[in-house]
Formats: C-alpha cells, structure tokens, sequence
C-alpha cells in the first residue's frame, strides 16, 4: 500500500509484512515525518480515542509537533484483508501530500476526498481538570503509607476489577471497561479458549504463559524469570530451588536493602538448611516502572538473571478497584501453581531496616495470608550493613531521590556518602524516602554478589 502510495516506510529493514509490536524507543529512532493510525478492528473514533491517549510520546515526535498524524477506519482502508483496501492507498496519499494541491486534486478526482480520515492534534493543550477532580481521582485508601507499592483507589467508581467478577459470575464473554469503554474479555472468554494467547490480556487465567516479552507486557501475576540450574554436579538442588519444600518469597524492589536480605538469606541457607527462594518485584502496569524506586521491571529482571533467583512479577493496575493485598494473594496463587505440589510459601520476607510504621502496616495487612513474616535485616546497624554491601563489591546507584541537591540521581552510594549524609537531617539509607537505588550485581561475579562459600 506504502508503495503505491508513493511514501517511504519509516521502518525499511522491517522483514516481514506480519505487524509486530514496536518499542517506543524503535519510534524516537524511526521519527517519521508522518504518521497514519488504523488499528486492526476498530473504527475512526477508536482510532482517534486510541491516538489522544498516546499523546504524551507522539508529542515528542516530528510527526506530532508538525501536525501530522492522522487516524483513520482502519478494519476498512488498512488491515489487510480490508475490503477498501484501493481507497486506502488513495487516503494514505492523500494524509502525505496534504501539501501538495496537485495530488490533492488528483485524488478529489477519483471520488475519495471523503474517505474515512482524520488529522489528530496531539499538540493542542489538554484540558486541566478541576482541583477537586484531581484530589479525586488520587484519593487512596487510610491503610497505604508513604513509601510503600500502592494502589490509587476511587471510592465514587468501582474500577474494572469489580465489574470483571459481575460479568464472570453471569457468564459474559466481554465487559465494557469504565474509563474507555473498550469491550475487554473476561476470564470465561479466555478459559474457553484453553491457553495463553500471547498477548498479554488484562484477564489471562494461564499467567501469560505464551507472552514473549513479560515484562512488557504482563497484566495479570507472571514468571518474569525462572532459575536455569536445575540441580548441582553432585545431583543436589541448586541453591534457592524452587523444588525445596519451604518457599521464602522476598519482596524485592532492586534497591540496596532488598539485596542486602538476599545476602542475609544466604548466610541463613548455610546455617540452618536449603530452602527455595523467589524474588516478588510490584511495579505500575502502565509505566512498568517500580513505586518509588524509579527503576524499570526490564532492570530487576536483569537482576534475577545475573543472580539466578527465580522471579515474579506483579503489575499493580491503577483504576482497577483492586487493593494491595489483592495483587500480592493473586501472586501468591500463581506462585503456588508454579511451584511442585510438595513445595508451598512458607514465608514472606523483606527488606525493611528500621521504621516501626512500615514493620506494623505489613504485619498488619499480611498477617492473613497464613505464611511467618522474615525481617533479616531488622535493627541491623547500619556500619554492619555497609560492611556486607562492601562485601559484595555491588554498586548501588541512586534512582529516585527526594533530595537532589544532597543527593543527585546517579550517585554511588558508598560510605563516603554515608558519611556526608549522617551528619545532616537525611537518613544514611534514605529510609525515610529521601532516596532510593539500583543494585546493579550484574557488575560482579555472582558468587560474590551473592556470599557464595568456595566449595
């Protein structure tokens, strides 16, 4: 169609014609200059909604900044097989050479000028809500404190969670979500399908299964990564298997504290027997970056990789109604189904250090979940804690900071900077959310990431 069309595709080493599913960052790359929406299945309005709701990155684009994107009906003129598919070569021209009269002429000649087609002004200046309108849609639950993964909870609308469950319990195939209005399928829907499809559906009952990339993509609880040694040379179990009876699942954010528990298990492992070890990471379903630590899932996946530990996800979807402890059961579940039968989570562990309101609000929530809550690095002094990081000779560098201009995104947490912050009114590990870091074991041998004893 491009081609005769008469325009230049912004991806010309693309190697099939099948669409696939492009990175934002492939699109900064690309940067066309022009820019035709025209989704498969779906209309010019859905097309045009669709459009608006990716404003913010096509801002960022030439297409967007020179008012060139257009959207159009796509099932119709696009998608092959479409049954317009000569009109949509006409409408392709037509959105490319809105500068050119001679070809606009042309094409008003052939009867198309009316073809299914808009031009979408991702430039123009949002509409500012209202303060109340605001305050509402932030409104959270009395339980959830600061610095802690969150949910942002409306109380005057239910989220899609709820209306999911109704339209479960009547048998429905599909919901109409709230805030779109897009038709979604239900978990019944894809049950009756009887596996994974791969797309990454907001309702997967199979843990996403067949999705390729998970971290991109995951909506619903997933393996993001599953630990490659099976057993040693000896035949024993690999440190941390899953195969072990007894479970411990960390609550990981990729930050310092997180992997100094890591260290804390293993020295744990040596001293009173094997057990099986899985690292749990929350993270924002839109961004798929983690509250507060401002590192992306794709960096702790990394993480669980070089370490060899396995790792679930749980993306916390805003605006479903859902609360916290929602998402970490429904983990636990796919946990449990991933895990042998003779296996079970026998205990939740984290890697809090000092704040009594944090240690409460977990114990608290979680209590009910029939599993023994671990601190193992609970009322550890903090000259103990830089002496096993040092151990480790893992980097760990700031991702999120409250306190700039004390402490810059970037910046190596180390004892010199330990030193300079206790004698100001910062806490020395940022536990009071003045910063927050990336531990970035990849740098050393795992061995000594981890404390592993030379055997």
């Amino acid at each position: 169609m491009m081609e005769y069309a008469c325009v230049r595709s912004a991806r010309p080493k693309k190697e099939t014609h099948k669409a696939v599913v492009i990175e934002w960052d492939d699109v900064y790359a690309a940067d066309p200059d022009l820019i035709v929406v025209g989704c498969c299945g779906f209309d010019l309005e859905r097309n045009i909604r669709d459009t608006l709701m990716k404003k913010e990155q096509l801002q960022k684009l030439r297409a967007g900044q020179n008012h060139r994107i257009y959207a159009s009906y796509g099932d119709w003129y696009i998608a092959q097989p479409a049954p317009f598919l000569l009109q949509g070569v006409a409408l392709l021209a037509q959105c490319a050479y809105q500068n050119e009269p001679g070809v606009l002429d042309a094409i008003t000649d052939l009867g198309y000028e009316t073809i299914g087609w808009k031009p979408v002004d991702v430039m123009e200046t949002a509409t500012i809500d209202s303060e109340k309108e605001r305050q509402r849609k932030r409104l959270v639950k009395d339980c959830v404190i600061g610095d802690m993964e969150d949910i942002v909870l409306d109380i005057d609308h239910p989220g899609f969670a709820k209306i999911h469950d109704i339209a479960c319990k009547q048998g429905e195939m599909t919901y109409t979500d709230p805030e779109t209005g897009y038709d979604v399928f239900t978990r019944i829907a894809h049950e009756k399908r009887g596996k994974c499809c791969g797309s990454g559906c907001r309702h997967c009952p199979y843990s996403h299964a067949n999705v390729k990339n998970k971290a991109a993509k995951i909506q619903q609880p997933s393996i993001l990564y599953k630990q490659s040694c099976e057993e040693t040379k000896d035949g024993k179990l690999p440190m941390f298997s899953t195969s072990n009876s007894q479970i411990k699942v960390l609550f990981f954010s990729g930050g310092k504290d997180s992997f100094l528990a890591i260290r804390a298990l293993v020295r744990k492992h040596y001293e009173d027997g094997p057990f099986g070890l899985i690292l749990l990471t929350t993270f924002d379903a839109t961004s798929r970056v983690i509250a507060h630590q401002e590192v992306s899932i794709d960096q702790v996946v990394k993480q669980a990789s070089h370490l060899d530990i396995t790792l679930v996800g749980i993306p916390l979807r805003r605006g479903s109604g859902e609360t916290y402890t929602d998402r970490i059961r429904c983990g636990l579940k796919a946990i449990q189904s991933f895990i042998p039968l003779q296996s079970r989570v026998s205990s939740l562990v984290f890697g809090d250090l000092h704040l009594s309101h944090v240690k409460e609000w977990r114990d608290k929530i979680l209590a009910h979940l029939d599993c023994e809550l671990e601190y193992p690095v609970w009322k550890r002094s903090y000259m103990d804690l830089l002496e096993d990081l040092e151990a480790s000779k893992v980097p760990c560098e700031v991702s999120g900071s409250t306190r700039e201009e004390e402490v810059p995104l970037g910046t190596v947490f180390d004892r010199k900077l330990y030193n300079k912050l206790i004698n100001t009114e910062i806490d020395g590990f940022g536990e009071c959310g003045e910063f927050h870091s990336l531990a970035m074991v990849w740098v050393v041998p795992r061995s000594t990431a981890l404390g592993l004893r030379v055997e």
